[in-house]
This record gives structure tokens, sequence and C-alpha cells, in this order.
């Protein structure tokens, strides 16, 4: 499927009339199948996932591939990373917005670092419920970081199993 998308999006290049300077794109695939403890991406230099796990954080970079468009400028090709997502689990995908937020120093806001206080799992809370408290606490943190909402577009989406019955969760709107 990732080569497929890969051409589409060279034929709409192709197809494009317009002078635009930026003629790829980030993008991340996740496939989160439910009741099995693996997921599966292909990160096409996207910014890397976020696990919490038990009380760690930690970036999962996968195999990076070049953005959709510059595949051409080299010889590396989609690769698919497989990694366990178990229950409890929480992932944040994010763009660069978030990583590149910039306090009035000019310091890039600390990720890994800040990721490690936030409460990603709180068991008396349902999981919709603690998927919408964390990307409160991340909006909170940034705009704390930053003195205001960052000039760059954000876009933040975390997502947990549920439990033993290990369906996928995403905040929904209250």
């Amino acid at each position: 499927m990732s080569a497929r998308l890969e051409a589409s999006f060279l034929r709409h290049l192709a197809d494009a009339h317009d002078d635009a300077d930026e003629r790829f794109v980030t993008a991340l695939l996740l496939e989160v199948p439910d009741r099995e403890p693996l997921a599966h991406m292909v990160n096409y230099g996207h910014p890397p996932l976020v696990r919490a796990r038990r009380g760690d954080v930690a970036l999962l970079p996968g195999h990076p591939c070049p953005p959709l468009g510059l595949s051409s400028l080299c010889d590396v090709r989609a690769h698919e990373s497989v990694f366990e997502l178990g229950p409890d689990d929480t992932l944040l995908l994010y763009t660069d917005g978030l990583i590149e937020a910039r306090d009035r120093a000019g310091v890039c806001f600390p990720l890994l670092e800040r990721a490690a206080t936030w409460t990603w799992n709180d068991r008396l809370r349902r999981s919709q419920d603690r998927l919408r408290g964390v990307l409160g606490q991340i909006l909170d943190d940034v705009v704390a970081h930053c003195g205001a909402l960052p000039a760059d577009d954000l876009a933040l989406i975390a997502l947990a199993r549920r439990g033993e019955e290990g369906t996928a969760a995403l905040p929904r709107r209250s």
C-alpha cells in the first residue's frame, strides 16, 4: 500500500500547476489491529511516535523513510516497522509544530523531558477521558513553554488500547 501512496503523490505533483517550493510531504501510516499486540507503521519523514508504557516514555522512530515525493533522491524504500502496543499503552502522534515550538529565548519544546511529567495512565478514568486529559496537559505545557499558542501549526493525536479487550481508543468530543 505504501508504494501506491508514493506513486499517487508523484502523480499529483506531476499534475500540479502551481509553483510550490515544497514538493514533498511527511506522512505516517499506522495500523493498530484490534485484539492483536502488535502495531504496524511506515514513517515517511514524520516525527517519531511517543509511546508511554508502564511509567516509561520513549520515542518510536521505526525505520524512517524519505518524505513522499523525495524517494528518487536516495535509494531507500518504505519499510514497515512493527512494535508492541499493549494494554494501557498510549501513543502520541504529533506534527513538527510540537517539537519546533520555541520559547522567547528560541529554545525548542523539550518533548521527552516534558512527556515524562504527563499523566499517561490513570486507571480510574475511562480511556477517552484519560486521552483528553493528556492532550490537555500537552497543550497547557506548550503554551507555558512558548508564552502563547505556537505560531506554527500543531496537531496531536493520542490513542491507547482499552485494557484487556485490546481495541483502540481515541478521545471523543464531549
